[in-house]
């Protein structure tokens, strides 16, 4: 009997059949349990977790691994901030043998992006630059990149490294928007530094010119615009210009604040002492302030009354910083030290 009859070659199709039917049940599987897994992280990242590790222990191929996997990195990096566990899963999607291009780098950028969270910048630096490598015809996404290794070169005061990254971003043709924002940002305050001020706001204008770069780099040059003439003590325009950072879109709490901070120092410099204690106490009185910029907006608060020979009013806001979270010794030593000065 030959070897191809239909007794053979009929149980065998049927393995085939079965076969075929369970990988596609699989891959529904896993499919509905990685959608069900996104419904349970809105309702809380521990239920988020968990149905990922489902999702995970059904996936058929290293591309669903490598999906589940990076969610639950981007759940144990926010909101739980478990930087560790998030890095760990983010090595899994390295060590896959068939993961794509794209999820690979996603999972070295995403190892940066944690350790600048922990401000371990040195480690955060070598992660993004390994990311930014694997982009060399993507211009798009790897001037992104570049702009998160810029900005840990930065954060390490190698500055002149930053700068160099910041310039390639500058002269690639199709950068992204905001890491064109970051960079321009980066020469007007070299340029502001170096006392070169109309330099220095024609550069931070170039930000502002941009669409779509970002309220954080918008707020950036707005400010770097605005200490520029207060630079140059061009009090009344240096105000106007800080008072222009709440007018952003989107603009972040910090940077909002920090141009009412401005505007209450700039203030005043112009002897309008009741509008400056107004914006120095709509910055403290901020919901979304964080406490150390709370702390540095109160001193300079104290200061301000001392000077106005208000000291009932220092002493009692100088007083209020001891209790104050966030407050490191140095400023309660200071806020101590001038409290008690006072009248001297």
């Amino acid at each position: 009997m030959p070897f191809t009859s239909g007794r053979i070659l009929r149980p065998l199709a049927c393995c085939l059949l079965l076969a075929g039917s369970a990988l596609g049940q699989n891959a529904d599987t896993y499919d509905a349990l990685f959608k069900q897994a996104n419904v349970d992280a809105k309702r809380s990242a521990p239920d988020g977790l968990a149905g990922y590790e489902r999702a995970l222990a059904a996936a058929t191929d290293d591309e669903q691994r490598a999906k589940a996997l990076l969610a639950m990195g981007s759940l144990n990096t926010q909101p739980i901030k478990d930087y560790a566990k998030a890095r760990e899963c983010y090595e899994r999607v390295l060590a896959l043998a068939q993961v794509s291009p794209g999820n690979r780098v996603t999972a070295q950028r995403r190892i940066g992006t944690t350790f600048a969270y922990e401000s371990k910048h040195d480690q955060a630096a070598v992660a993004f630059r390994k990311a930014a490598d694997q982009l060399k015809d993507d211009a798009d996404q790897r001037t992104e990149v570049q702009s998160q290794l810029g900005q840990s070169l930065m954060a390490l005061k190698r500055t002149d490294e930053g700068q160099a990254i910041a310039q390639q971003i500058i002269d690639t043709k199709g950068a992204d928007v905001a890491a064109l924002g970051w960079a321009q940002n980066v020469f007007g305050y070299k340029l502001r530094n170096e006392k070169q001020y109309e330099q220095a706001r024609a550069m931070y204008q170039k930000t502002l010119a941009l669409e779509k770069t970002g309220g954080s780099n918008l707020a950036t040059a707005q400010l770097g615009i605005a200490e520029t003439y207060y630079s140059e003590k061009k009090f009344d325009q240096a105000l106007l210009e800080f008072e222009k950072t709440a007018e952003i879109p989107q603009v972040p709490t910090s940077q909002r604040v920090a141009g009412l901070i401005r505007a209450g120092e700039t203030l005043a410099e112009l002897q309008q002492f009741e509008q400056a204690f107004n914006r120095f106490q709509t910055a403290i009185n901020d919901p979304a302030i964080v406490p150390t910029t709370k702390v540095a907006a109160t001193l300079q608060l104290a200061r301000l009354y001392g000077k106005q020979k208000m000291f009932d009013k220092a002493r009692a806001t100088y007083a209020t910083i001891a209790s104050m979270a966030g407050a490191t010794d140095k400023q309660k030593e200071a806020a101590q030290s001038e409290s008690a000065k006072l009248g001297q």
